[in-house]
């Protein structure tokens, strides 16, 4: 099987960041990538859109984020990873990274419960997002080539538009300490 290019329209309206952007995106789900996953990441890269952010095509491979920003050195500022990585993994980006945020999928407090109940060894943590599962479940109707999203957030809300649909929930961010 081979790859799946999107198109992404997104109108986005992060009131939160004081953000309104037109941004256009092709990008490519992998076969093994589940719709869940996929759409998980387009949030995350909604959710921390800025100029400079980099979004990999298709899956990660290796050690490597599936978004990032680079400083004008070529140091990785902002490390995001989609999923449930293991512990290694975030390890490495702890490493690598200024800041690195985790997009769970599935976001759920199962998978919450057993990220707090791991050992962090030191200094830095990373940021959890689990956006909401309502919003995530109501988009795997939606596997047209070609997306259109009006994407708002609003503090801890976040609403995804489609043209089948207004999908709304909250958006839980933990930092653990």
């Amino acid at each position: 099987m081979r790859d799946v290019v999107h198109t992404l329209q997104l109108e986005l309206a992060d009131e939160t960041r004081n953000l309104w952007r037109s941004l256009s995106l092709r990008v490519a789900r992998h076969p093994s990538e589940t719709v869940a996953m996929f759409h998980t990441r387009l949030i995350a890269w909604a959710l921390f859109w800025s100029e400079n952010l980099q979004l990999r095509e298709g899956v990660c491979k290796g050690n490597e984020p599936a978004l990032w920003e680079e400083d004008f050195t070529g140091q990785t500022k902002l490390w995001i990873d989609v999923g449930l990585p293991d512990m290694a993994r975030l390890r490495h980006a702890i490493s690598r990274a200024e800041e690195v945020v985790l997009v769970a999928c599935p976001a759920n407090e199962t998978a919450l419960a057993a990220w707090k109940g791991k050992l962090w060894k030191g200094r830095r943590f990373p940021r959890f997002i689990l956006p909401p599962p309502a919003v995530i479940a109501a988009l795997e109707d939606e596997q047209e080539r070609r997306l259109e999203w009006h994407v708002h957030r609003e503090a801890d809300e976040l609403t995804v538009s489609t043209p089948k649909g207004m999908h709304t929930g909250l958006l839980v961010e933990v930092q653990l300490t």
